[in-house]
């Protein structure tokens, strides 16, 4: 991994430790540490300061493919191919806890803003609500069509601001964004990108490259 001054463009550090490709960074709250993640389904703790890898954690039989650290920075989680989430401890790379039900991959979680329970997606298309102190899900929240890989948990205010409803923001391979109420766990927005060719279906194209006909696809232009 490397470690990279965004006013200069310099390469500060560069990380060294992981025997496979690295897969997915975060950063803790207070920018001391960086958690990583492999394909091998090891994660690893960084010191910022030094450069040195001061834990690795093991317990994932697959690829890791996410890692975020809870508001406080005490925790971490991990999502993976093994169809699971763990949290771990920061401090001592215990495993406190592992989440089990997804139905495929999980890519990607959320802690809630007060770090009581967590939201997950995975390539099952659906997205999970969790308990933290128990490991239990309470909700599924279904609607996508495809697998969730891009996930957002965040209190958005309401009207005039004097109250906050605690939302998601889930990322899709439908091509949809879905907004979803926390409270009830039904989205009540569905965001698509325009697609100004939608409805041309052209089939049997030739003479194009793979890359001109993907354009024509992400345009709506052909199935």
């Amino acid at each position: 991994m490397k470690l990279w001054d965004i006013s200069t463009g310099k390469c500060l550090k560069t990380l060294k430790g992981h025997t496979s490709s690295v897969v997915s960074v975060g950063w803790s709250p207070d920018g001391q540490l960086l958690a990583s993640s492999e394909f091998d389904g090891m994660i690893k703790l960084w010191d910022v300061d030094t450069g040195e890898c001061w834990q690795t954690l093991t317990g994932h039989t697959n690829s890791v493919w996410s890692v975020t650290f809870s508001p406080n920075g005490q925790w971490l989680l991990s999502t993976s191919f093994d169809q699971t989430l763990k949290l771990w401890v920061v401090s001592t790379g215990e495993c406190l806890q592992t989440f089990t039900g997804h139905e495929g991959p999980v890519m990607v979680v959320q802690f809630s803003p007060d770090a009581q329970f967590i939201v997950s997606g995975s390539l099952d298309c659906n997205l999970k609500l969790w308990h933290i102190s128990t490991g239990e899900c309470y909700q599924t929240l279904v609607g996508h069509s495809e697998l969730v890989y891009s996930l957002v948990v965040a209190s958005v205010p309401i009207g005039d601001a004097a109250s906050a409803r605690l939302t998601a923001f889930s990322g899709s391979l439908d091509e949809t964004i879905k907004v979803w109420d926390l409270q009830t766990g039904k989205y009540d927005q569905t965001w698509r990108s325009p697609r100004p060719y939608e409805g041309m279906k052209l089939k049997e194209i030739q003479g194009l490259t793979e890359a001109q006909l993907a354009t024509l696809h992400a345009l709506g232009a052909s199935s």
